[in-house]
């Protein structure tokens, strides 16, 4: 799953750490400065195999100290 975002601040900026809420939930992100008027993207992977239905929270820290949270719903069929 893709998360695209632009930022629109005057300064770069930097995501300084992402958390996922379980080992069962990967992500990547940009770890550059990001410059004002570029668009980028979050990937976020769930790796779970269990079947039933998921919700997970993925916690972004930038360097301007805003604190993002994201979060991934689905269901794993059988």
């Amino acid at each position: 799953m893709e998360y695209p975002f632009l930022h629109t601040g005057a300064e770069p900026v930097i995501i300084q750490s992402v958390e996922t809420s379980c080992g069962c939930t990967v992500a990547r992100w940009p770890t550059h400065p990001i410059l004002p008027g570029i668009q980028e993207k979050i990937t976020i992977h769930y790796t779970g195999e269990v079947p039933g239905v998921f919700h997970k929270r993925v916690f972004i820290r930038t360097s301007e100290q805003k604190l993002i949270t994201l979060t991934i719903r689905g269901n794993i069929l059988e």
